[in-house]
């Protein structure tokens, strides 16, 4: 059983069906051209395997788990509370990965990774092809598959929430309700597991009738202190600062070194390629989604594939949309992908589709281009809106830092926007600076709308002096505008709760996002409302900087379906912006 597995991904007898054969021949070619890949794999890789999930380990246990739920169980408060189910209930996991075969996509992510490695420089004698830098794994499975089965060694993998071949630690018990631990773990050594350690002898199906989890021998003890409760080094279910967190023995701080020797690589020969291949990643803990999502944001224009293999959530994004999405399982799509790479193999075609097959449905493509200078630059293409093909830059959350840019570094375009918090103060001095930099641009139509941190009873900015204080853009407050054939609305911050948007908008501009979309659950929902009334083309906006990031038409929600979303905040993650570290977003409409 994956500990920690979060989502139901069980196979679906028709999901890799409904892929179009032209986006899995996309994914071979982009996998046969790569110079570095990045392999991701979640709970649904675990699970084509036949190991239980977060969602589906009642079924597989049953009455076995005494009525309470999977993370009650692996929890480390259990492990305190009531030691013979909780190591019984590790027992029988460690026995189930010991057990388990990795599925045969296991061995097609060792081709493709092999595939890679033969490209990069001649290893050194007595060098394991499986440790070349072009290759790295992360993963929250702690079942060590990726190792078993040979797609990577141990210096290319990170295990994000640890493993069970390797224990902690875990304090010594008070004895007591509250507070349960009387001292914390000795130190942050990691061990082997105790050699002991055998779960309780059930039938051959595994345990299923109450009571047969529950652990029969001595708890084991750490080995360091003697007094400690030894436990698997996992990060399990309210564990906090009990998980020892050694990001070395992780593999962690080996993906950061491996991550910026890979990036710098790229931006030095423009002839490289990444790939990006996420599989299983779910929603509840989108850890691995958004550590990929992140690395194709960094990725040069051009030189990143991101594809996402996912049988329900293959196109949800955090910060990013794949370019290659998959609703398929991993098991089944690994598979189709193999065949369309071995016989693009034998006809010697590496390019077989045309740009923009696959993704046709979806209206929108995404790139990033580092720019060497400072600011990195993301296109996007949205179809179907306006008269004329047009390039809308958009810009947001700049915080009074946008002048630190040089001009060049802003990309021409036929429309600038600015969705609010130009400002840190909403102070006069910094409304100037704003205002002279946007001077220097020379986009035809400049449009903002203010943002929290602009207005307010403390503030010098104000709306009746937007006109004076903003001479260089033209400021909406509720206003429509008619701008290259589009009609644009700009609904301001001290117009939440009012904004009243009119029929017929092309793009709507606001600061906060809606809820649920690129909101981090601080989406307004009024806002929301009123989009799925009146269903703009585009609807861009920023405040949320943790947000930033594209959403499709269609991907939103059913009552949104016709809107495609950008949050283009640029400003730092928390709420102190010291640094533009997002991209600017250009947007290229066309008709």
């Amino acid at each position: 059983m994956d500990a920690t597995a979060q989502e139901s991904l069980e196979p679906t007898a028709d999901a890799v069906a409904e892929v179009p054969e032209e986006l899995i021949t996309r994914v071979a070619a982009a996998l046969k051209e790569a110079n570095f890949l990045l392999i991701a794999a979640g709970a649904g890789m675990s699970a084509d395997s036949g190991l239980a999930t977060f969602a589906t380990a009642s079924e597989k246990l049953g009455e076995a788990l005494e009525g309470l739920t999977y993370d009650q169980v692996a929890s480390s408060n259990n492990m305190f509370q009531d030691p013979e189910f909780f190591y019984g209930f590790w027992a029988h996991s460690m026995q189930s990965y010991a057990t388990a075969a990795p599925h045969d996509g296991y061995c097609v992510l060792r081709e493709f990774a092999d595939s890679v490695r033969s490209k990069a420089e001649q290893p050194q004698p007595g060098c394991n092809p499986s440790s070349s830098p072009s290759v790295f794994a992360l993963t929250t499975n702690v079942d060590s598959f990726l190792l078993r089965s040979g797609v990577v060694m141990r210096q290319s993998l990170g295990e994000v929430h640890g493993s069970v071949a390797r224990w902690q630690c875990g304090g010594v018990p008070s004895g007591k309700k509250f507070p349960l631990v009387r001292r914390p773990h000795c130190c942050d050594a990691t061990f082997e597991p105790p050699p002991d350690f055998m779960p309780t002898q059930g039938d051959a199906a595994g345990p299923s009738s109450r009571g047969s989890l529950r652990y029969q021998g001595p708890l084991p003890k750490c080995p360091h202190c003697g007094e400690g409760w030894a436990r698997p080094h996992v990060f399990l279910f309210g564990d906090g600062n009990r998980f020892v967190d050694d990001k070395e023995a992780l593999g962690l701080a080996a993906f950061g070194r491996w991550r910026e020797m890979m990036l710098s690589a790229l931006r030095t020969d423009s002839g490289q390629r990444l790939v990006v291949l996420e599989m299983g990643c779910g929603l509840r803990v989108p850890n691995l989604r958004k550590r990929c999502e992140e690395l194709f944001n960094e990725a040069p224009l051009g030189q990143c594939e991101f594809i996402r293999i996912n049988p329900e959530f293959e196109l949800n994004a955090i910060v990013a949309t794949p370019t290659l999405p998959l609703r398929a399982t991993a098991r089944d799509a690994l598979s189709r992908i193999q065949r369309a790479y071995g016989e693009m193999a034998i006809a010697g075609d590496t390019d077989p589709s045309p740009p923009g097959v696959g993704l046709s449905t979806q209206d929108i493509t995404t790139n990033l281009n580092v720019v060497p200078s400072c600011i990195a630059v993301r296109k996007i293409s949205v179809k179907s809106i306006g008269d004329r093909p047009l390039r809308i830059v958009c810009l947001s959350d700049t915080h009074g830092m946008l002048h630190r840019l040089p001009a060049s570094d802003v990309p021409h375009g036929d429309i600038l926007v600015h969705c609010g918090d130009f400002t840190k103060r909403g102070k006069k001095e910094e409304v100037q600076t704003f205002n002279d930099f946007i001077a220097t641009l020379p986009h035809k139509h400049k449009l903002a709308i203010s943002g929290n941190h602009d207005v307010g009873p403390f503030t010098d900015f104000s709306p009746e002096h937007a006109m004076r204080m903003l001479p260089s853009m033209n400021y909406l407050s509720n206003t429509l505008m008619h701008v290259e054939g589009l009609r644009i609305y700009g609904s301001p911050w001290e117009c939440r709760g009012q904004r009243r948007i009119p029929d017929g908008v092309d793009v709507l501009i606001t600061h906060d996002p809606p809820a649920g979309v690129l909101d981090r659950r601080h989406g307004c929902e009024y806002l929301r409302q009123e989009v799925a009334e009146r269903q703009p083309r585009l609807h861009v906006f920023g405040h949320i900087h943790e947000g930033h990031g594209i959403v499709v038409a269609g991907a939103g929600g059913e009552d949104v379906a016709a809107t495609t979303f950008v949050n283009v905040a640029m400003a730092n993650d928390g709420m102190v912006s010291k640094c533009l570290d997002k991209p600017i977003t250009v947007i290229e409409t066309e008709p």
